[in-house]
């Protein structure tokens, strides 16, 4: 099931935090500026309990200010930070175990958080083919071909199983075997459906 909830002004940072806190195996950020220490810390804490985490900002002043975040920090594990120029990107955007997006107008900055009532993001939550989309622009961005996600190839599995099911219900056996040969491609083994 995909849901859409939507935070304003003094609410997105502890959404973002929730959201970030809920991040089982993977996190890919895009924004243009990222000031918040609260926000890196959470992601910080995620990266010390194995979850990936992918970032990527605008190589400026903003981002590096002197006494301002560390992101190498991230550059650890199965973790990578990168800085592209600002004519590459002004991005703003997130995306959680390739099923959670969220994006909008806020950058994940201390400004942002304490002193801007006019910024919004939007979370969009199940929708794996839009989270892909997502994911792919991150990797245009940084320049690197996209690593194969787990979670997206078990949920177009599990879409293909339940048609299959509501095949064998309604008894399509043309229907079927198309179904099951479909599952065997998103699958890969050639071993799991015969006939």
């Amino acid at each position: 099931m995909i849901t859409v909830d939507s935070y304003f002004g003094d609410k997105i940072q502890q959404a973002l935090l929730n959201e970030i806190g809920m991040a089982k195996i993977s996190i890919h950020i895009a924004v243009a500026w990222f000031t918040d220490m609260v926000l890196f810390e959470a992601l910080m804490e995620k990266q010390t309990k194995g979850i990936s985490i992918q970032l990527c900002v605008v190589n400026d002043q903003i981002n590096f200010k002197p006494g301002g975040i560390t992101f190498t920090n991230l550059n650890s594990n199965n973790s990578e930070f990168t800085a592209v120029d600002s004519n590459k990107m002004h991005h703003k955007f997130c995306v959680i175990d390739d099923s959670i997006v969220i994006t909008g107008s806020n950058n994940w900055t201390f400004r942002a958080a304490h002193s801007r009532k006019d910024e919004n993001i939007i979370v969009t939550t199940g929708d794996s083919e839009l989270a892909q989309k997502f994911t792919e622009e991150f990797y245009k961005v940084v320049g690197k071909p996209p690593t194969k996600s787990v979670v997206s190839d078990l949920s177009r599995i599990i879409r293909r199983i339940k048609a299959l099911q509501s095949l064998i219900q309604l008894e399509e056996i043309d229907d079927i075997h198309k179904q099951a040969v479909r599952l065997q491609n998103e699958a890969g083994n050639d071993q799991m459906v015969k006939g």
